[in-house]
């Protein structure tokens, strides 16, 4: 429980910053786009693979992350 309150003022934190900025639209098409790519079921296999390295998750992780605005 207290992960997810951390969560969500985290969350909360970064969407204030957003609009603080102007960039609540960026910032959202950007978490849908990251959303999209890893509910793909190959990614959802990938990221719950046991096998598959922590660092080789990571990488993946960033990698799909890099078009994302700075913010996200």
């Amino acid at each position: 429980m207290a992960r997810a309150s951390k969560a969500k003022r985290y969350a909360q934190a970064l969407f204030s910053l957003a609009a603080t900025e102007g960039k609540q639209e960026t910032w959202l098409g950007s978490l849908s786009g990251i959303e999209q790519q890893l509910s793909d079921p190959t990614a959802m296999l990938f990221f719950g693979e046991p096998r598959i390295s922590s660092e080789r998750k990571a990488d993946a992780a960033a990698r799909v992350a890099e078009s994302a605005d700075p913010l996200v």
